[in-house]
């Protein structure tokens, strides 16, 4: 049987709420994988938070923030490497605890520069 198109998604958020709501016609999408490949999804799934959790940071995220839009950043390899744990351990996408952390810095050099205190890298191999 012809498996159905993933539409295309706007917005994480979007996604996410997919998902969600077709937990039960799922198999319509993707091909059945093996008993092997369950066994890895699942231990893979125990370390995630529950769907809910997820869905609603997802949602609100993008609520707050708006939408988001891609672009192309040069980082170092041992930083990305070092997200991508972090992130797993967190059960996000490496992406989003990027983005996450990316904001969360401004806010603070904001607050700084509006307190009067200089910019202080922490490294001087980002530049």
């Amino acid at each position: 049987m012809a498996k159905r198109q993933l539409p295309k998604f706007a917005s994480e958020a979007e996604e996410a709420r997919f998902y969600d709501e077709h937990t039960d016609d799922l198999e319509d999408y993707f091909e059945p994988i093996t008993p092997e490949q369950a066994a890895v999804a699942n231990a893979m799934l125990a370390k995630l938070p529950p769907k809910a959790e997820s869905v609603r940071q997802a949602m609100a995220a993008s609520e707050k923030f708006g939408p988001s839009k891609a672009i192309s950043l040069r980082l170092l390899h041992e930083d990305i490497e070092r997200a991508k744990a972090l992130a797993n351990q967190k059960g996000l996408g490496y992406q989003t605890l990027l983005k996450r952390v990316i904001h969360e810095g401004l806010l603070r050099e904001e607050e700084r520069l509006a307190q009067g205190e200089e910019f202080h890298s922490a490294t001087d191999r980002l530049s």
